[in-house]
């Protein structure tokens, strides 16, 4: 999840179903941005540096998940 754009909108429309969201969860989220449009979610993983120049990736497992 970066910003959370597709979970919002997923929430929307499970709404005009007259159904309830009673969780979500995603693979893998961004640092950045820090503020996401959905509030209630866990994480398996958090992306925290992609830097193309220097061919590296940090991944880590999220906060509060172990």
């Amino acid at each position: 999840m970066k910003g959370g754009g597709t979970a919002k909108g997923i929430i929307d429309m499970v709404r005009e179903f007259e159904c309830e969201v009673v969780g979500i969860g995603v693979v893998i989220e961004t640092l950045e941005p820090s503020k996401k449009l959905v509030d209630d979610y866990v994480s398996l993983l958090t992306l925290n540096i992609v830097n193309t120049e220097e061919k590296l990736i940090d991944v880590k497992p999220s906060k509060g998940w172990m």
